[in-house]
């Protein structure tokens, strides 16, 4: 104990933060952990993004999304529509599964698939009287469909690596009742969806 008549300087005395703040600190440090974690599993690259493309079984999902003239997602509250393509990583053939919902009801579409070197018409669809488009299909190779004559862009064999885009685009085909070619007929050749993320396909024949 320090005398009372003593000369020497007392020892400084460190006081803890007054209960308000260390609550704050406290509050602080919480928040910026959970912005660290979410974009650890959420962000662009975050283990539990919607857009990762691929899981454990070798099938990749490609997201595709209505987007404005700057290509910014267009939300289901604003009008946007939605939808996935699926299909194998690796495989002798090409297996497509696509679902989408919010376009136009009973309404034609066509389905394109872009690759780094062309761009393939591959399949006409239309959308359901509640706007929802869904499509099975097998590709043996790359092609244009047989409802493309001119411009028709040359087959391209599943061999080694592609890097594949889907879009959905509106039919602007003349209206041919009774024909799997016939399209809307109203001059609306505007895409309703667009990738969202790319994926990489490698054929195995």
């Amino acid at each position: 104990m320090r005398h009372p008549t003593s000369n020497d300087v007392p020892a400084p005395v460190h006081s803890r933060p007054a209960g308000w703040a260390s609550v704050l600190w406290r509050a602080v440090l919480t928040a910026g952990v959970t912005i660290v974690v979410a974009i650890f599993l959420y962000g662009p690259k975050g283990l539990l993004s919607r857009r990762k493309s691929s899981d454990e079984n070798g099938v990749t999902r490609i997201a595709i999304a209505t987007k404005d003239s700057a290509f910014n997602v267009v939300p289901p509250s604003r009008g946007g529509a939605s939808g996935s393509v699926w299909f194998r990583s690796r495989a002798p053939a090409l297996t497509l599964q696509l679902r989408a919902a919010g376009l136009v009801p009973s309404k034609r579409y066509q389905l394109e698939l872009s690759t780094d070197q062309a761009v393939y018409t591959v399949a006409r669809l239309s959308a359901d009287a509640q706007g929802r488009l869904s499509l099975d299909t097998t590709l043996a190779q790359l092609a244009d469909d047989a409802c493309v004559v001119a411009n028709r862009v040359p087959p391209r064999p599943l061999h080694g690596r592609i890097k594949l885009k889907f879009w959905v685009r509106r039919d602007w085909s003349p209206t041919v009742a009774g024909s799997p070619c016939s399209g809307n007929g109203d001059g609306d050749s505007t895409y309703a969806l667009l990738e969202e993320n790319e994926g990489t396909f490698y054929g195995t024949r």
